[in-house]
This record gives structure tokens, C-alpha cells and sequence, in this order.
């Protein structure tokens, strides 16, 4: 759950810098940098949770 709610944020906010700098945008506009935002905030999610992913495939490997 917790590694939806960045690139949700990052969406977000994404569309409220492109609203202040362009209030005449249309519906299209909105969708591109929600998109963006998404984009930008899944890949910052996967350099931030890089080493929790390694260690839990650490953790659930079985050694024979």
C-alpha cells in the first residue's frame, strides 16, 4: 500500500504546479500530467524501496 501513495502524491502534484502555471489548460493536459506525475513518482518509488525489496527477497530465499 504504502508504495501506491507516492506516485499518487507526486500526480497530484504534478497537476496543481501545471494548473498554477497554466490556468487555461484543458481536460488533456490535466490527463498528461497526472501521467507524468505518476511516471516521475514510480520511479523515484523504486530507487527509494530498492533496499527493502532486496532484503525481503533475501529473507524469503531458501538456502539448501
Amino acid at each position: 500500500m504504502k508504495k501506491v501513495i507516492f506516485p499518487v502524491v507526486c500526480a497530484v502534484i504534478m497537476i496543481i504546479a501545471v494548473k498554477l502555471l497554466n490556468p487555461d489548460l484543458e481536460a488533456t493536459g490535466y490527463v498528461i500530467a497526472a501521467g507524468l506525475g505518476l511516471f516521475i513518482g514510480s520511479f523515484i518509488n523504486k530507487l527509494v524501496f530498492k533496499k527493502e525489496d532486496v532484503e525481503k527477497s533475501e529473507m524469503d530465499s531458501v538456502a539448501k
